[in-house]
């Protein structure tokens, strides 16, 4: 699923908060949890619709799941 999206070198990744930022920064395709802090949100392609802790990989798996 993620090779459809993120191939070769790319990759993705969920954060939320600011030692999080380098990476969010440098990946391709970021993701923060709803409950993340704005200047983090503000950062990220994709704010999911669920807070930190309450399934936020597998809306990640979802939103993939949309976007192919």
């Amino acid at each position: 699923l993620v090779k459809n999206i993120c191939d070769g070198d790319k990759y993705i990744y969920i954060g939320d908060d600011r030692n999080d930022h380098l990476a969010i920064k440098n990946s391709d395709l970021s993701f923060a949890p709803m409950s993340a802090p704005g200047y983090t949100k503000d950062l990220v392609n994709i704010v999911l619709p669920v807070n930190a802790g309450e399934g936020v990989v597998l809306e990640v798996a979802r939103t993939f799941q949309r976007l192919i």
